[in-house]
């Protein structure tokens, strides 16, 4: 048996090197960027206005005072999308509008609601400062600048700056393929009739959301038919046959009807770990076949997903090119007693909120290894190591956040 960190650190250690693939920009949300990013041009490509008024040079308006108002000769327009703009000639000043290019020779914009115009002629009572009201090209991104890191979750305002760099198509890691397999003849499909001593399988579905949810694709996957451990072997080595790794619930004890370790070590796997000192999940069995992860949970609902979260969705992160996977912690103060811990390590199920800027905690609900409605509510861990002595309400504690408290 050993400890939480050792295990994850076995998992991480051996992780396989995340794999590429190139995916249309329309389809690049949540995906995980492969390459950095390198901006291949300007943006904006070239100087603009940010505002409707008049360009001109500042030189021009040099001794004009509200006192001594000037008037310049209207040139033209510029207009957005226009490709071709005429040198401002000296002396005169161009109408332009807002994302239109600056005409070549000005250097200046003023604000149309600062000027007035008549018979061609736009008046003016102050003189600008060089560069007034211009946008410059490569003011928001400069060219052969990194604009975007590898290993960064692409979200809309990336997109957003890949699609301005007129990126169509975008570098990421691959998801990996998981496969999600429920051991136990007591196990029922839902829909199905229930008959006496028999249980919905619950964990295939909320496995498989979990993998969907954390960067993979879980694939469909029926309850194992394997009774006896050639059988269930057999169908391990099928199912890794379609998969980057496989999720294996159920079977993975010490008893006589738990034929999942030796059925993992007739595959002739590399066991990782089986057995950790952490509660909910302590029988949880990791291996790797052929540099795919095969991940054996205990078969009680809730252990399965403390130990998912904790051990496989690091694991499913790391597959899919994440660098980051921890969980946030706060500090929350503590809204009831909580007794000492004088077994192994323990993960509670908590709800966590905030009042008036202030975290607060208390536990979610009835803490069995079976018990999964306790976990709707939960949006957060409390970690209590063994040994941990008995705390009171009030007190200041540190809490793993699964989500934001509402």
């Amino acid at each position: 048996m050993i400890g939480l960190q050792e295990a994850l650190d076995f998992i991480l250690s051996n992780s396989p090197t995340p794999e590429e693939e190139t995916i249309r920009l329309a389809d690049a949300a949540g995906r995980i960027l492969s390459r950095p990013v390198v901006a291949a041009m300007h943006i904006p490509p070239f100087d603009r206005s940010p505002l409707d008024g008049y360009a001109l040079r500042a030189a021009d308006l040099a001794d004009v005072s509200p006192a001594r108002p000037l008037s310049l000769n209207i040139q033209g327009v510029s207009r957005p999308g226009d490709s071709k703009i005429e040198p401002l000639q000296p002396g005169h000043c161009m109408r332009i509008a807002t994302g239109a290019p600056i005409p070549p020779g000005a250097n200046a914009v003023i604000p149309q609601e600062k000027t007035t115009a008549e018979n061609g002629r736009a008046f003016f009572n102050f003189s600008p400062l060089p560069g007034a009201n211009v946008v410059k090209a490569g003011e928001d991104i400069t060219c052969g600048s990194s604009v975007i890191a590898a290993g960064t979750r692409l979200e809309g305002i990336h997109l957003g700056i890949l699609a301005s760099l007129g990126q169509c198509e975008v570098p990421v890691f691959k998801k990996p393929r998981v496969a999600v397999l429920s051991t136990g003849n007591e196990l029922t499909h839902p829909g199905q009739g229930l008959l006496p001593g028999k249980i919905y399988d619950s964990n295939t579905p909320m496995l498989s959301a979990l993998v969907e949810q954390h960067g993979g694709i879980a694939l469909p996957s029926s309850m194992s038919n394997g009774t006896s451990q050639e059988a269930l072997s057999a169908e391990l080595l099928r199912t890794l046959s379609k998969a980057d790794a496989a999720i294996v619930t159920g079977g993975v004890s010490v008893g006589e009807e738990d034929i999942v370790p030796g059925a993992v070590e007739q595959l002739g796997a590399k066991i990782l770990f089986h057995r950790i000192a952490v509660k909910p999940g302590t029988p949880m069995l990791a291996a790797l076949l052929e540099n795919k992860y095969l991940f054996c949970l205990s078969g009680n609902p809730a252990a399965a997903y403390v130990t998912f979260d904790q051990l496989v969705r690091p694991a499913l992160l790391a597959m899919s090119g994440q660098q980051i996977w921890e969980r946030p912690r706060v500090k929350a103060i503590l809204e009831h007693d909580l007794p000492e811990n004088k077994g192994i390590s323990r993960f509670i199920r908590a709800v966590c909120s905030i009042q008036n800027g202030v975290f607060y905690v208390k536990i979610a609900g009835l803490e069995r290894p079976g018990v999964l409605s306790s976990l709707h509510e939960a949006n957060a861990f409390i970690f209590r190591p063994q040994g941990s002595p008995g705390l009171f309400a009030r007190e200041e504690i540190l809490v793993q956040l699964c989500a934001l408290p509402k």
